[in-house]
């Protein structure tokens, strides 16, 4: 079935060929190896599995190692270069043998298939580097999560750990304040709890500046951010209000009014009374946003062992408060910020965990060789292939008057290689940053940045399998259909598309006119 699909798909090359004999007046019948030139990656599907006694054929031409004979006969001393059959019969040999699958070359000329074999050792080692990766990297999410857990318990008053359950419907409904008092009442708490955060809490938390050889540790300063509209006032009893629309900012810091832990920042502080004092009354009304930011320093202790070293972090914990609606609701968020810092730290290891490390490390030494031998044996493979382009343009221009097609030109670049080489660059990149990691401190960008490469790069790869599967005579029928199909799955997913979209402008529109009516 798949040599039937593969003819009914020939390209103008052969028809060329054949159509071009008959004006020069060559009436000889045409055998079965005109088919073998046919457009793009179907000269894989159907002619890598012709009789294996045609390949023995074609290695009974190349198998010596003298130089090929040029397509054109430069020896004419005529304008037109006469055309003789060993010539037409070398370059449809020359074709068939470039548009040949590894394994059909490997049974011509039996030579071991060093770019299928790399390609092969390669989706090996990039989907366990990839594995390793996501394991480090669930381990760093979820200490990302458990502290922000730990600081919604410490610094949030009334928290309910109800609320850290994903469940469907919640159990719980947003965290939010509904009255000034709890609003005042909310910085204070958090601010008491961050005074004494060093000796209450579990973690290794410590404040975000040096320690003083005489005063021990101090506290850093809190940063309060808002922004509010310039002026303004709401009446409600009388239908009035008078708003200047321009939002500005200002912050305010609260430092070290007592040592930390003292008892005095329990029973003397107030964040209302603060703010009236330095000019920086809350006007509800006015109010938008409201940020408190607590600077911290932490160290993630982890297993002890040399790949997974204890890993220092500034933190920047952020409460803000959300009163941008004026709604009578002021929701309020808890965000932490991490960047990594250098560690100044000794670690005696009385493990034996240095295999694993060096293991980790073959990995990726191995998977950027892999990457940057694949990455070079296909842009030779295109190289090739342009270089063959190139000859049989001249070919059939010099022969037979006639310019190849664009499509039947793109036939000698095959997009399988292309991607191949896109997911090589992709992951060679997402491994490079991934080791620097490893031994440098930096910030969580760079973890999403080394995921979305070495994610997108082993995506590339395995779809780049489904041309592995196509060489097999079981699976080239549905890889055929697959990539027939594509275009009208493509269209009926952007329809889906469209359709969903406008069912949610439609019934968000009338939720909306429903709430304001």
């Amino acid at each position: 079935m798949s040599a039937n699909i593969g003819i009914n798909s020939e390209s103008i090359l052969n028809d060329t060929i054949t159509t071009c004999d008959h004006r020069n007046g060559s009436h000889e019948p045409e055998d079965n190896i005109d088919a073998i030139i046919i457009r793009g990656n179907n000269l894989n599907e159907t002619y890598g599995r012709e009789e294996t006694n045609t390949g023995h054929h074609l290695s009974h031409n190349n198998d010596n190692n003298t130089p090929e004979e040029p397509l054109l006969d430069t020896t004419s001393t005529g304008d037109e270069t006469q055309l003789t059959p060993h010539m037409k019969d070398r370059f449809r040999r020359r074709l068939r043998y470039y548009f040949m699958s590894p394994i059909d070359k490997w049974r011509s000329k039996r030579r071991l298939p060093f770019k299928l074999v790399v390609q092969v050792v390669k989706i090996i080692c990039v989907t366990t580097q990839l594995l390793i990766y996501g394991y480090d990297m669930s381990g760093h999410l979820a200490q990302e999560s458990n502290s922000m857990i730990a600081f919604r318990e410490l610094l949030l008053a009334n928290w309910d750990p109800v609320r850290e359950v994903m469940a469907y419907p919640p159990s719980a409904g947003p965290y939010a304040l509904y009255t000034r008092q709890d609003f005042y009442d909310g910085i204070d708490y958090a601010v008491r709890q961050f005074s004494n955060i060093s000796e209450s809490s579990i973690g290794s938390f410590g404040y975000a500046v040096d320690r003083s050889p005489t005063n021990g540790s101090n506290m850093s300063d809190v940063v309060i951010q808002r922004r509010h509209y310039r002026t303004g006032s709401a009446h409600p009893s009388d239908y009035r209000y008078e708003y200047d629309n321009e939002e500005v900012s200002d912050w305010v810091t609260i430092g070290e009014l007592y040592p930390p832990g003292d008892e005095r920042w329990f029973t003397q502080f107030s964040s209302q009374r603060y703010f009236d004092g330095h000019n920086f009354t809350i006007n509800f009304d006015r109010l938008l946003w409201l940020e408190v930011v607590f600077p911290l320093r932490t160290i993630y202790v982890n297993s002890l062992a040399k790949y997974n070293a204890p890993k220092c972090y500034d933190l920047n914990v952020t409460i803000a408060y959300d009163n941008t609606e004026h709604d009578g609701q002021m929701p309020v968020h808890l965000t932490v910020t991490q960047r990594r810092h250098r560690c100044d730290g000794n670690l005696a290891d009385n493990s034996d965990d240095e295999s694993e490390r060096q293991r980790r490390l073959a990995i990726n030494w191995a998977v950027i060789v892999l990457s940057a031998v694949s990455a070079v044996l296909c842009l030779r493979s295109l190289y090739s292939g342009l270089v063959l382009c190139a000859e049989s343009r001249q070919f059939f221009a010099h022969h037979f008057q006639q310019r190849l097609s664009f499509g039947d030109q793109m036939s000698f670049c095959d997009l399988w290689i292309v991607l191949i080489v896109i997911n090589d660059a992709l992951i060679t990149t997402g491994t490079a940053l991934k080791m620097r990691l490893e031994v440098e401190f930096d910030d969580s960008i760079q973890y999403n940045t080394v995921s979305i490469l070495l994610g997108v790069g082993n995506l590339c790869v395995w779809t780049g399998f489904l041309r592995y599967l196509g060489f097999a005579h079981k699976y080239n029928v549905l890889i055929l259909t697959l990539r027939r199909a594509i275009p009208n799955v493509l269209r009926f997913m952007l329809c889906a598309l469209i359709l969903y979209g406008y069912v949610c402008l439609v019934y968000d529109c009338y939720t909306t006119n429903v709430f304001v009516n």
